[in-house]
């Protein structure tokens, strides 16, 4: 099983802003389920709003959320793998 090489015990806000703005900006072309090792995500857009949504309320000085800030940073570098980016 592949470890998540993303997450970090400081996450800066630029970090995060950065990441938060490639959701955002890809957002409509998020196909509709992603699997990552022993992840299974049926219905990826909604995982993700959820996850931006708790992660900007959240992650700010927060350690705590720095793991599931990881997990976002995993979906995206898979997602960029797979060409969404292009």
């Amino acid at each position: 099983m592949a470890l998540n090489m993303f997450f970090k015990k400081v996450v800066t806000p630029e970090e995060s802003e950065e990441c938060f703005r490639w959701f955002d900006e890809h957002m409509d072309r998020l196909p509709a389920s992603l699997t990552i090792e022993a992840m299974d995500m049926k219905n990826l857009p909604t995982t993700v709003q959820r996850l931006l949504v708790s992660l900007r309320n959240h992650l700010g000085g927060n350690p705590t959320y720095n793991g599931l800030f990881a997990v976002l940073q995993l979906i995206r570098s898979k997602l960029i793998e797979q060409g969404i980016d292009s």
